[in-house]
């Protein structure tokens, strides 16, 4: 998040290289993720998460785009 900057990573479908993550004493694995950072006042104040456990599925332009809407929306108001 300090590079302020969107990270995506879709997973291949030849091998497992998702992202893993304990949640609940279980452990997750995501297909795809992507990370937005919200920015207020030139800092980061936190993040938007996409994720999907659906093998196949991948994070395009449309996500991207939204998770950009949202961090734009939520960084004007988290300095209100």
């Amino acid at each position: 998040m300090n590079e302020r900057r969107i990270f995506c990573h879709n997973g291949s479908e030849e091998k497992e290289t998702g992202l893993s993550f304990l949640a609940d004493d279980e452990e997750s694995t995501f297909s795809s993720i992507l990370i937005a950072p919200i920015i207020s006042g030139s800092e980061p104040v936190g993040s938007v998460v996409l994720c999907s456990m659906e093998p196949g599925v991948k994070m395009g332009e449309v996500e991207i785009k939204l998770a950009a809407t949202a961090t734009e929306f939520l960084g004007r108001h988290v300095s209100q």
